[in-house]
């Protein structure tokens, strides 16, 4: 056999690429999940965790719950008391400013609130382990209030964009996907992401001149209201579907038959640049002695964690650990132009958790408009009427 030397240079520069490898690696093998301060052994921790959607050729989220909590309890001695909640016992846990004992760690869904109740852990989470957008989101005055999981965006689903992927086109994410037709698009008006999507974002603001206006271009942009959106993609009355999160277009996907794709696309509005809606679902802790604190961050952190990695290879979402995003990238069966878009809206977005009662009357003025934005959107009332009604309900669901 010949032997071939190699470029001095050639070998230099592979030398000096092993060399960054290698301490990558053993930076992430080092990387501390928190600082150990106490003996764990004892301490008892009651979580609240939420059930996940379940999907075919997947395995029950549950179950892996039930292993991290397993291995975690084996390895510190804490005893762990797990319930499923459900989104309005969060709310309401939340809501009330009083002393409370348990639960001590709370996963906050998908629409995600900072409340007085909640305790920085700074001192027991590193925020630099997670992603600028995730780590934003929970930080407030140097702050970190949440273990931030994955990143959940909110767009439009469009059936049919395939075929542009044929051309190449559809792998470059500065070759803009062709917006669905007027009148081809189904909507959920009760969905809490059809106002936030568009009130949210730079630009907008919750008053009653930008719900108008939102509203006006939705009945131009979309086409009339129907009451099943859903039956309409099915029997192909339209070909998009709005606001579309991860479990939904997960959904769409496993159930459309082969011979026809569906893309995810940032959602159009009236204001400004179209971007996808995110929040970061987090594991919040609320305990505030300092054993049950440090325990319940550091379930906190291994269970955000694990469904982050879960979120990213089921559904497609961001994972929030920096050392988690070559999941995303090479697991969660996106085209890169898609990683692109999602990725470009997260990066540029500057989305951060409400506070509880910011939030909660928020979503009391969008319950009170779910009715005269369907009579608007339907056809069924003016433009006069809807400004009278919209009027009205801001004056009784907003402060002064």
């Amino acid at each position: 056999m010949r032997y071939v030397r190699m470029p001095f240079r050639l070998r230099r520069l592979i030398a000096a690429f092993c060399l960054v490898a290698l301490t990558a690696t053993l930076s992430c093998l080092t990387r501390a999940e928190g600082p150990e301060k106490y003996d764990l052994q004892g301490v008892r921790l009651v979580v609240w965790d939420s059930l996940q959607a379940k999907f075919p050729g997947h395995s029950d989220y549950s179950e892996e719950v039930s292993r991290v909590i397993s291995a975690f309890c084996l390895e510190t001695g804490v005893t762990v008391d797990l319930h499923y909640a459900e989104r309005r016992e969060v709310l309401e846990l939340l809501s009330d400013p009083g002393p409370r004992q348990e639960p001590h760690l709370v996963f906050s869904g998908e629409w995600p609130v900072i409340s007085g109740n909640l305790q920085d852990i700074r001192g027991d989470v590193d925020p630099e382990l997670f992603i600028d957008a995730a780590q934003a989101y929970w930080m407030r005055d140097d702050r970190l209030f949440g273990i931030p999981a994955f990143i959940q965006w909110t767009g439009t689903a469009v059936k049919g964009a395939g075929a542009l992927d044929e051309t190449g086109a559809g792998d470059d994410p500065d070759t803009e996907l062709p917006p669905p037709e007027p009148a081809r698009t189904g909507y959920w008006v009760d969905s809490p992401a059809f106002l936030r999507c568009a009130l949210d974002a730079p630009g907008a603001s919750w008053d009653a001149e930008r719900v108008i206006e939102y509203l006006e271009w939705a009945k131009d942009s979309f086409g009339l209201y129907t009451a099943d959106p859903l039956l309409s993609w099915q029997t192909g009355e339209v070909d998009a579907l709005y606001p579309v999160n991860p479990y939904l277009y997960k959904w769409l996907k496993v159930s459309q038959s082969g011979d026809v794709s569906v893309k995810i696309v940032p959602p159009e509005t009236p204001f400004g640049d179209s971007r996808f809606h995110y929040t970061v679902p987090a594991y919040v802790v609320l305990c505030e002695e300092a054993r049950e604190k440090a325990a319940a961050a550091q379930l906190g952190r291994r269970l955000a964690a694990s469904l982050g990695r879960w979120a990213a290879r089921t559904l497609g979402c961001i994972p929030a650990l920096i050392d988690d995003m070559p999941i995303f990238n090479l697991e969660s069966d996106f085209t890169y132009a898609e990683r692109r878009r999602l990725w470009d809206s997260v990066s540029q977005g500057k989305s951060v958790a409400p506070d509880i009662s910011e939030y909660l009357e928020t979503s009391s003025l969008a319950g009170a408009l779910v009715d005269p934005l369907e009579m608007f959107l339907s056809g069924k009332s003016t433009a006069g009427d809807l400004k009278e009604l919209i009027r009205g309900a801001f004056s009784r669901h907003t402060r002064p």
